[in-house]
């Protein structure tokens, strides 16, 4: 078994930690805070384990009105859920919980501004997962309730909308690099891996 003599582990908390993701820059994670009942991402740089900043992330992606209602309450932006991160260079796509809805965003470490990325398929989209991202390129899989099945979703930069990527049946656990996208699909009888360009 590969080990080199340097396994160890980078979290020694009470916290649960969980989905790691990193880039050559970027090496983050979901932690569990247990006294507030919420998620948040932690980012590990230079020897230190520090909470990413969530009023950068999530502020800019709740709409005027319900910001201006929620700033009477203590810590509002710290109390929304940010989950399943994935990264590419200095780039974060990850999963906020929008009250009982799981939305997808993208933040741009560089220009330090985050974009919610929106669907327009119809039916009901409330469960958000399977995160990708390669170049500004994001998938990820949407549970549409109207059919009853995960779909998959493709977005980059400069995208009013992600496009649903029309396939019938079960779509998840994408992959992808600058030309190709695959993922898990159920076929009718199994799962089949899917190849698609972009």
């Amino acid at each position: 078994m590969y080990d080199n003599g340097k396994t160890s582990a980078l979290t020694k908390n009470e916290e649960n930690d969980y989905f790691p993701a990193c880039s050559e820059k970027l090496l983050i994670w979901q932690q569990w805070d247990e006294k507030k009942t919420t998620l948040n991402l932690v980012q590990y740089e230079n020897g230190t384990i520090s909470f990413l900043d969530r009023t950068k992330l999530v502020a800019p992606l709740i709409g005027k009105d319900y910001l201006k209602n929620l700033q009477h309450m203590a810590n509002f932006v710290l109390d929304i859920n940010t989950v399943e991160p994935a990264v590419y260079d200095q780039d974060i796509v990850f999963i906020w919980k929008d009250m009982d809805v799981y939305r997808v965003a993208f933040f741009d470490n560089k220009a330090g501004i985050s974009a919610r990325i929106n669907t327009d398929n119809s039916g009901r989209q409330y469960l958000a997962k399977h995160l990708a991202m390669f170049n500004k390129k994001i998938v990820f899989s949407y549970w549409n309730s109207a059919v009853e099945e995960y779909d998959l979703f493709f977005w980059k930069q400069g995208m009013n909308t992600a496009e649903k990527i029309i396939r019938q049946g079960h779509d998840s656990y994408p992959a992808l690099n600058d030309t190709i996208l695959l993922w898990q699909g159920f076929d009718g009888a199994d799962w089949e891996i899917f190849k698609s360009g972009l």
